[in-house]
């Protein structure tokens, strides 16, 4: 693709729409991002699980 091609698809891609600055992604750059977003919530999900030692330990504290 020339220059001025490219140039064109991208001004195209990044024109503004109702009030905001819309930003082209790749496909690529698409699966990275939801990627990460997984890890996240897997991450969160990992850090707020309770385990069988946290109930017992409030159980007891009842």
């Amino acid at each position: 693709m020339d220059h001025k091609a490219n140039t064109l698809r991208k001004a195209v891609e990044s024109v503004k729409g109702r009030g905001e600055h819309v930003l082209s992604t790749t496909e690529r750059e698409q699966e990275i991002i939801e990627k990460s977003r997984d890890r996240y919530k897997a991450f969160l999900n990992s850090v707020n699980r309770t385990s069988d030692r946290d109930i017992e330990r409030a159980m007891r504290n009842c």
